[in-house]
């Protein structure tokens, strides 16, 4: 009943009638499979296209999940490249400075330049030379008027106080009248005590003399004692220190003795050592004399066995018959003349053999020299004239060569010379633009110098000097108020070029 119910709730459109009851008439081939796989493929796309906006099939969440990926890489990318032109923007912005100050130094390096800041530099010397000049007149006049105020301070001091010493004076003079008066007083008053202590002083000297002269006696006593016990002190001081010297000089004496008698032990070795070796020389100089007499004595002996020798044989040759020498003399005379003859007689032969031979060889090789030269000169006026004709085609060739070399130097030259006037277009347009720069500049300083008030004068000379075509002017090209040529009675001003010769 429920399939029932689903057939009849089921809606189908007229293609689908269509395709379902073509589907059931014709009988499935090839085409038809493919045309079915390519229908459920479109379906299937269909339907993912469809679910891609479900959050609740695993699909959907995989494709929002790559979705947020690709969206959070986006966003990254777009962070990364702002910040790449950030950053380019920065290296730019250091690249220009980076430029800048290079160029700056390169300016700096230029002589014009570098001239510019020396004198810049003795403008600012200049100013401080004038700031000095300004501070030292000013501290001149400062201290003229200290000096004025300090000599009437002092002047106004030393009149208050010669007041006050004429005060004091005053004073003084007037202690002194009261203190003599007073004085005068004392000295009358005292002159009554005395005369009272003298009558007194009668009076006791008459009772007490004689206890005086005791006591005094005793104070003598005493100290004559004590003289001789000082005096028994300083004797005893002086006996223990000369014992102390006298032991100390002993004690000296001793380690003198000593130090000789060690002398005198190394001396006496020294003089033993020197002994041995003196007879240990003698001994070897005399063992040395030995030898050399008996190796003499050996050359003498065999010297005298040889004369011996010698002797023996001359006296044997000499004392020898005179007949038996002379025939075996005869005897030797005939045989080394009948072997020179041989001799001669072979060697006649075969020279006379060997020169015909060389005489024979000599006309052969004559003939084959002969023959070779006819052949040679052939040989060489062929390879001549062949030579020739080399030689006139390499000239062509050189020639040929020559032509084309000199239209190509031509042609370089032009060209070295565009380029060369090129170049100097661009030095020329370069020197110009750094003389615009350099004037820019340096009016710039000079603006910026002056605004401050400092002296520019000797940076506008430097400029002066610079400009081109400047002259520096000579004494002799400057005007001058008086005329020295006509004051000195010279009519004109002349001077000899060539040297001025005596007259012949």
């Amino acid at each position: 009943k429920s399939g029932d119910q689903t057939v009849k709730d089921s809606i189908y459109s007229a293609y689908q009638m269509e395709r379902i009851k073509q589907l059931a008439s014709e009988v499935p081939s090839n085409n038809l499979v493919l045309e079915r796989y390519n229908e459920r493929k479109a379906l299937k796309q269909l339907s993912q296209q469809r679910i891609k906006s479900w959050g609740n099939t695993v699909m959907g969440s995989r494709l929002k999940r790559l979705a947020a990926t690709d969206e959070r890489a986006r966003l990254l990318e777009l962070e990364r490249q702002k910040q790449d032109r950030e950053w380019a923007i920065v290296r730019e912005k250091e690249r220009e400075d980076a430029i800048a100050r290079a160029k700056f130094l390169l300016r700096a390096e230029d002589p014009r330049v570098r001239t510019l800041h020396s004198q810049l530099l003795m403008s600012n010397v200049l100013q401080e030379r004038d700031k000095q000049l300004v501070y030292k007149t000013r501290r001149g006049i400062a201290m003229k008027i200290h000096e004025k105020e300090e000599t009437l301070k002092q002047r106004l001091q030393h009149l208050d106080a010669i007041e006050k010493e004429k005060e004091e004076l005053q004073n003084a003079h007037a202690k002194r009248f009261n203190f003599a008066k007073d004085l005068r007083q004392e000295i009358a008053v005292r002159a009554a005590e005395r005369e009272k202590l003298k009558k007194a002083e009668k009076e006791a000297n008459t009772n007490h003399s004689g206890d005086i002269r005791k006591e005094l006696q005793e104070k003598a006593k005493h100290n004559r004692e004590n003289k001789a016990k000082e005096a028994l002190e300083i004797d005893r001081t002086l006996i223990g220190q000369i014992n102390e010297k006298k032991a100390i000089q002993e004690d000296l004496l001793v380690k003198s003795m000593e130090l000789d008698d060690s002398n005198t032990r190394f001396n006496n070795m020294k003089n033993m050592f020197a002994e041995q070796k003196k007879k240990f020389a003698e001994q070897q100089a005399s063992e040395r004399m030995a030898r050399y007499e008996v190796v003499a004595k050996l050359n003498i002996d065999a010297n005298n066995e040889a004369k011996e020798t010698r002797a023996k044989l001359l006296e044997a040759v000499t004392n020898a018959p005179s007949g038996i020498v002379r025939q075996i003399r005869d005897t030797d005379k005939i045989n080394l003349k009948q072997q020179y003859l041989k001799e001669q007689e072979e060697f006649l032969r075969i020279h006379n053999e060997k020169k015909q031979k060389l005489l024979e060889a000599a006309l052969e090789i004559k003939e084959k020299d002969r023959a070779k030269n006819i052949q040679e000169g052939e040989l060489w006026k062929q390879e001549k004239e062949a030579a020739e004709e080399r030689k006139k085609k390499t000239l062509l060739d050189i020639k040929a060569h020559h032509v084309e070399q000199i239209n190509f130097n031509a042609v370089r030259k032009l060209e070295e010379k565009k380029k060369k006037l090129q170049q100097d277009a661009v030095a020329i347009e370069r020197a110009t633009k750094d003389n615009a720069d350099f004037e820019e500049y340096a009016s710039e300083m000079i603006r910026q110098w002056k605004a401050d008030g400092k002296n520019v004068a000797p940076v506008l000379n430097t400029l002066e000097k610079e400009r081109p075509g400047y002259v520096k002017k000579r004494p002799g090209m400057m005007k001058t108020e008086f005329d020295h040529f006509e004051r000195l009675g010279f009519t004109v001003r002349w001077m000899p070029v060539d040297p001025i010769l005596p007259p012949k």
